[in-house]
C-alpha cells in the first residue's frame, strides 16, 4: 500500500489479490467513509427511510454483484473490513444510483467524445465534467483517485467516491470509461451501475468491455462512453431490459437525458427535473461540431470551462436559489487520451483550476 503524490490529487495505490486490495483501499479511506456513511443515512432519513430498510435493500443487491463479478464482490468485502464499516454500507454508497436516484435524481454531468477523424493531432479523446450536489458528497472532498494494481489483468486508474470500486477511469490497456447518469421508470434488483463500470475497466479490448455491459443483469439505466486502447470509441445507452449504441464518425456530446429512440423510455427523469440537460447538451455539441478537425487536448480543456447558460452551464456553478441537495456544481473535470493511457483532471471548477496529468508510468 502506498501513496503516490500528484500535484492536485494524491493517488492512492493498492495492490495484491482482490480482498487484499479492498482492505488497503478501505483502510486508506476510513476517515472519509466515517463521514460519508452518516451523511447518506441522514439523506435517506429525510425520505423517511430507516437504517434497517437501507440495509435490507443493500443486502438484496449484493448477490447480483457476487454472481456478476466475484472479484469485485471480494474486493468490496475487503474494503468494508479495512474501513471498519458494514458491507451493506459499502453497497449503499456504491449503489446510490439504484437506491437514491429513483427518489431524487441528482446529477448534471456533461460528457464528450472526439474520434481521430475530428482531432487536430489524430488522437481520440473522451471526457466529462463531474457535477454533483454539494450536500451529498462532502462538497467534493469524498472523491479519490485510486490505482488498483491487479496481479492478473489490466491495472485500473479510477476517479471515484471513497470506498466505491469505480466511477470513471482508464486501465493500463487503454480502455477508458466516462459515464453520465440517466434514469427512467425501469429500475429493478440487479447489478448496480458502478459495478458494471469497474468490470468494463477490467477488460483488455473494446469488444470485451461492451460485453461486460450487455451480459449484466442491470439494475438501472446507464450511459457509457467507452474507448479502446487504439482510440476506437463506443457510446452505449441502456435500461435494465434493453441497450442501444451510437456510431459516430467525428464527435459526440451527451448529458443526462436519453438520446436513443429505440429504448422507448416512458419517463426520462432528467428531462422531468433538469431542463439544463438539454442546454448543456446543445452547447457541447455546438462547440464540438464548430471545431471539428481542430480539436486537441487544450481545446477540450477550454470547452469544459464554458459558461453559456451560467450558472447551469457546462462549467457548472451552484445556484444559490436552489436548496443544498439540488445545488449542483462541477467538482472536477476529466479528459482521457486512450492511446497514451493517460487522464487529465482539473480539480474543482475548470475555469478556476489547472488540468494535471495522471498515468501509469
Amino acid at each position: 500500500m502506498s501513496e503516490v503524490e500528484g500535484t492536485k490529487f494524491k493517488v492512492l495505490e493498492v495492490s495484491g489479490e482482490a480482498h487484499d486490495r479492498g482492505f488497503q483501499y478501505g483502510a486508506i479511506c476510513k476517515k472519509n467513509l466515517s463521514q460519508l456513511v452518516p451523511i447518506w443515512y441522514s439523506i435517506y432519513q429525510s425520505f423517511n427511510i430507516s437504517k434497517e430498510q437501507i440495509m435490507r435493500d443493500a443486502r438484496k443487491l449484493f448477490p447480483f454483484i457476487e454472481e456478476y463479478s466475484p472479484e469485485i464482490a471480494d474486493e468490496m468485502k475487503g474494503t468494508a473490513e479495512g474501513a471498519e464499516v458494514q458491507l451493506e454500507e459499502i453497497v449503499m454508497i456504491t449503489a446510490f444510483c439504484e437506491m437514491f436516484y429513483p427518489r431524487a435524481f441528482s446529477s448534471s454531468c456533461t460528457s464528450f467524445a472526439v474520434t481521430k477523424n475530428a482531432s487536430a493531432d489524430k488522437r481520440s479523446y473522451i471526457g466529462q465534467t463531474n457535477d454533483e450536489a454539494e450536500s451529498l458528497w462532502m462538497g467534493g472532498e469524498s472523491y479519490v483517485l485510486v490505482l488498483f494494481r491487479r496481479p492478473s489483468g489490466p491495472s485500473v486508474l479510477t476517479y471515484t467516491y471513497a470506498g466505491v470500486p469505480v466511477d470513471l477511469g482508464i486501465n493500463s490497456d487503454g480502455i477508458g470509461l466516462c459515464s453520465t447518469a440517466v434514469t427512467c421508470e425501469d429500475i429493478r434488483l440487479g447489478v448496480p451501475r458502478m459495478i458494471l463500470s469497474r468490470e468494463v475497466l477490467h477488460q483488455r479490448t473494446l469488444t470485451d468491455a461492451i460485453g461486460a455491459v450487455t451480459r449484466a443483469k442491470r439494475a438501472n439505466s446507464l450511459h457509457f462512453l467507452i474507448a479502446g486502447g487504439s482510440g476506437e470509441i463506443c457510446d452505449i445507452e441502456g435500461t435494465p431490459s434493453q441497450f442501444d449504441y451510437f456510431y459516430f464518425k467525428d464527435t459526440l456530446a451527451h448529458t443526462n437525458h436519453f438520446l436513443s429512440s429505440k429504448l422507448a423510455i416512458k419517463r426520462d427523469l432528467a428531462l422531468e427535473t433538469q431542463p439544463d440537460t438539454i442546454t448543456r447538451y446543445l452547447r457541447m455539441r455546438e462547440l464540438l461540431e464548430t471545431a471539428q478537425g481542430a480539436i486537441d487536448l487544450q481545446k477540450l480543456m477550454e470547452f469544459t470551462k464554458d459558461h453559456v447558460n451560467y450558472p447551469d452551464s457546462i462549467c457548472r456553478h451552484g445556484d444559490t436559489r436552489d436548496p443544498p441537495d439540488k445545488r449542483w456544481r462541477t467538482f472536477d473535470s476529466l479528459i482521457m487520451v486512450p492511446e497514451e493511457r493517460e487522464m487529465w483532471i482539473a480539480r474543482g471548477n475548470p475555469c478556476k483550476s489547472k488540468y494535471e496529468r495522471y498515468s501509469f508510468s
